[in-house]
C-alpha cells in the first residue's frame, strides 16, 4: 500500500474504447491499482471501488473482475425496472418511504416516485446503502475514507524519513490543510485528528 501511495493513477482517457499507447510500467501501475480496488470493494461494498476498479482494468488491458460486472449487472437491472415503470411511477409513493421499502418496490416492480430520481437511481446503483442509523452515502464515505488515507500516507512518509511519531503529526497537522485536494473545507486539522487517522490506517502502509 505505500508503495502505491507513491504511485499516481497513470493518465485515463475519456474514451476507454481507444485509450491511449501505454507504457510497461504505466499498465503495471493500472494492474496494482486495479487489484487495491477490487480488494477494497469486496471488503466494503463501496461501489466508488467497483468503477475504480473497471477504469483500472480497462486501462491496464486486462478483464474487468466478475465480482465488478456482477454489480454492473445488479445496476443495469435495476436502473432498467425503473425505465420499464416509468409510467406508473407516481410521485407521492416514495415521500417517507425507507430505504428498504424502496429497494422492495424496485425488485417488486411495483410503482417508485420519478419526481426524485436521484435518490432513486442512488439507491439502484447502491450509492446509498442502509446502514443501523439509517441511509449511509457512500460516495461520502469513500471522500472521507480517502482524506484519513492522505492524513496517515503524509504521517507515513515523515516516519520512513527518519522522523519521531510525535514529530510527525505535528508537522502533518501544521502542512496539511494548505495542501489538501481531498476537502475543501479542510482548513485545520488537529494534532490528536492526525494521530488518530495514522492509527486507524497504519496497518495499510506495512
Amino acid at each position: 500500500m505505500a508503495k502505491l501511495w507513491s504511485r499516481r493513477h497513470p493518465p485515463r482517457s475519456e474514451h476507454v474504447d481507444s485509450p491511449p499507447e501505454r507504457t510497461d510500467e504505466e499498465r503495471q501501475v493500472a494492474l496494482e491499482w486495479l487489484d487495491y480496488n477490487q480488494r477494497r470493494y469486496r471488503e466494503t461494498k463501496n461501489p466508488v471501488y467497483a468503477w475504480e476498479a473497471y477504469l483500472d482494468a480497462r486501462h491496464a488491458g486486462v478483464e474487468v473482475p466478475p465480482a465488478v460486472l456482477d454489480y454492473f449487472e445488479r445496476c443495469a437491472l435495476r436502473v432498467a425496472r425503473l425505465t420499464r415503470r416509468q409510467r406508473a411511477f407516481r410521485p407521492d409513493l416514495i415521500d417517507g418511504m425507507t430505504e428498504a421499502q424502496i429497494l422492495k418496490a424496485l425488485h417488486a416492480q411495483e410503482p417508485v416516485s420519478l419526481d426524485n430520481v436521484p435518490k432513486a437511481v442512488a439507491m439502484a446503483t447502491e450509492f446509498v446503502l442502509g446502514g443501523k442509523k439509517g441511509p449511509v452515502n457512500q460516495l461520502r464515505v469513500h471522500f472521507d475514507t480517502a482524506h484519513e488515507m492522505g492524513v496517515a500516507a503524509a504521517v507515513f512518509f515523515k516516519l520512513r524519513e527518519g522522523h519521531k511519531e510525535d514529530y510527525a503529526y505535528d508537522q502533518v497537522a501544521a502542512e496539511h490543510p494548505p495542501k489538501c485536494a481531498g476537502d475543501p473545507h479542510c482548513t485545520r486539522i488537529s494534532r490528536s485528528t492526525v494521530r488518530r487517522y495514522w492509527k486507524k490506517h497504519a496497518a495499510s502502509f506495512k
